[in-house]
C-alpha cells in the first residue's frame, strides 16, 4: 500500500524463492535496484524473522534486522514487521519523511478487512490457492472455501471479496469452469458489496465490482470509475492495472498502452499482465510478438489451462499450428471432460489446416444446447446473418464477457445486418458511452 515505493509483485518475485542464484542476476532479471530477502524460523509460539536488503549492483548488504516475536496475532505481527521494514527502506533510500504514518493503512483498517479466526484464514488461503491453480476442477471448488470462511466470520471482508471473484471467474470462458455469466454475476456483485459494507476502501472488491457491473449491467462509466478508485487506493496492483488497461484498450480510450506496459513491468511473470499485453499486441497487429509473449506465461506454469489456451489461440493466429495444437493438448489435460471452449479453438485450428470439418450447423447447435456463446470470439465462424443475430442475442442474454471486445470493435461482423448491429450497441449502452466520450 505504499505509493512511493514501486515493488515487483509477489507472483513474479517468488519465482526466485529458494533459488541458488546470485542476487545480482535476480536483480537484473527483475529490473530492480534492490532485493529484500527474508527467512522465518519457528520454535513453539516464537517466531524469528530475519530480513535484509541487498544492493543488486554491488551485491552489498545495506540493511538487515532480526525480529523475535511471540505469535499472538498473525495479522498484527505481519503489519508491524512490514511497516518497520518499509520505514527502514525509506531511510536507506533517503526519503525526507520516512514514516509511513498516514500512508499505510492504520491498524484499525488492517483488522477490519482481515479475521482473527485462524480457521477462517486457513480456509481463505486454500480458496485463493485453488483460484490461482489455473486448474478448472479446482477453480470450481474455490468459492465454497470462502463460504466456509464467511460462516466462521461474517465480517471477513477479504473472504467476501474473493467469493465474488471466484463466482465471477466461473462465468468467464478462460477459467475452463464455465457457468452462464448471468447466473453467477449477480451473486458475485452482492459479495463484492458485502465486502465494501465492511471495508468501503477495499481496493480489490472496488475494482472487480466495477468489472462485474460492466459485464452484467453494461454500466461502462461506473465500472471504469470503480477501477480507477481501486487503483487510487492500491496503485501497485499489477493485475488490477492490467484489467484497467484492457478496458481502456477495448473501449479505445487513451492511455491503454502506458497502463498495460506498467502492469507488465510490475509483474512480468503474471498470467494476467502477460495475457493482457499479448492481446494488446495482437490487436495492434503485432501477431508474432503477441504469440511469443503468450508463450512466456508458460514459464510460470507450463500445465496451466488459461496460459495454454491463450498461447494456443495466438499461435494459431500466426499460423504456428503445431505449436497451437501442442498447447491445446496441454490445456485439455487439466480441463473438464466437456470443454466447448477448447473444442471451438480446435475447430479453428482444423479449419486453418484445411481438414474436413463437422458441419457448421453442428457447431452452432452445440453452442446453443450447451448454453455457451463464446462463438462471439471466433470470426472464422462465418455463419449467416440470421444465425449471427441469434448468436449475439444469446451472448447478451447470458452476459457473455466476449461482448466487451465484440461490441466496441470499430467494424461489425461481416454477416451482421447494420440495423441489428446498431440495436445491439444501443441495448448494451455502448453507443451512448461512445457518444458521451466523443463529446
Amino acid at each position: 500500500r505504499t505509493r512511493r515505493l514501486p515493488v515487483i509483485a509477489r507472483s513474479t518475485s517468488f519465482q526466485f524463492r529458494g533459488a541458488e542464484q546470485d542476487v545480482r542476476e535476480i536483480g537484473r532479471r527483475l529490473g530492480v535496484t534492490r532485493v529484500l530477502e527474508g527467512s522465518l524460523r519457528r520454535a513453539g509460539e516464537q517466531r524469528r524473522i530475519t530480513s535484509q536488503l541487498v544492493d543488486v549492483a554491488s551485491g552489498d548488504l545495506v540493511w538487515s534486522e532480526v525480529y523475535q516475536r511471540a505469535l499472538a496475532d498473525v495479522f498484527k505481527l505481519q503489519h508491524e514487521i512490514a511497516t518497520d521494514i518499509v520505514d527502514q527502506i525509506y531511510l536507506v533510500l533517503g526519503f525526507e519523511n520516512p514514516s509511513l504514518q498516514g500512508e499505510l493503512a492504520t491498524d484499525a483498517f488492517w483488522q477490519s478487512r482481515r479475521t482473527a479466526n485462524p480457521e477462517a484464514y486457513d480456509l481463505y488461503l486454500q480458496g485463493v490457492a485453488m483460484l490461482r491453480s489455473d486448474r478448472p476442477p479446482l477453480i470450481q471448488q474455490a468459492h465454497g472455501y470462502f463460504d466456509r470462511a464467511i460462516a466462521l466470520d461474517s465480517d471477513y471482508a477479504d473472504a467476501w471479496a474473493m467469493k465474488g471473484y471466484a463466482l465471477a471467474v466461473l462465468g468467464h470462458w478462460t477459467s475452463g469452469a464455465p457457468r452462464i455469466p448471468a447466473e453467477v454475476l449477480p451473486e458475485a456483485i452482492a459479495a463484492y458489496r458485502s465486502a465494501l459494507e465492511i471495508e468501503p476502501r477495499h481496493a480489490f472488491a472496488t475494482g472487480y465490482l466495477g468489472v462485474a457491473l460492466m459485464i452484467n449491467d453494461f454500466k461502462w462509466e461506473e465500472g471504469m470509475r470503480l477501477l480507477a478508485e481501486s487503483l487510487a487506493t492500491n496503485p501497485n496492483d499489477a493485475d488490477m492495472l492490467a484489467v484497467y488497461g484492457f478496458y481502456l484498450d477495448t473501449m479505445q480510450l487513451p492511455g491503454a498502452r502506458e497502463v498495460i506496459e506498467r502492469a507488465h513491468r510490475l509483474d512480468p511473470f503474471s498470467m494476467q499482465t502477460t495475457t493482457v499485453l499479448a492481446l494488446y499486441l495482437n490487436r495492434e497487429g503485432r501477431l508474432l510478438e503477441a504469440a511469443a509473449l503468450a508463450d512466456t506465461a508458460l514459464r510460470r506454469d507450463p500445465g496451466g489451462y488459461s496460459t495454454n489456451y491463450y498461447a494456443a489461440q495466438l499461435n494459431a493466429a500466426v499460423g504456428r499450428l503445431d505449436d497451437a495444437e501442442e498447447r491445446l493438448l496441454k490445456a485439455r489435460q487439466v480441463a473438464n471432460p466437456v470443454d466447448l471452449n477448447l473444442d471451438a479453438l480446435q475447430w479453428v485450428i482444423d479449419r486453418h489446416r484445411g481438414k474436413g470439418l463437422p458441419p457448421l450447423e453442428k457447431v452452432w447447435e452445440r453452442m446453443q444446447t450447451q448454453n455457451l456463446s463464446n462463438a462471439v470470439l471466433y470470426r472464422e465462424l462465418d455463419i449467416d446473418g440470421e444465425d449471427m443475430v441469434a448468436l449475439f442475442e444469446l451472448a447478451i442474454e447470458q452476459r457473455h464477457p466476449a461482448l466487451r471486445s465484440a461490441l466496441f470493435r470499430e467494424h461489425k461482423p461481416k454477416a451482421m445486418p447494420e440495423a441489428e448491429w446498431r440495436r445491439f450497441k444501443e441495448i448494451t449502452g455502448v453507443t451512448g458511452f461512445q457518444e458521451r466520450y466523443r463529446e
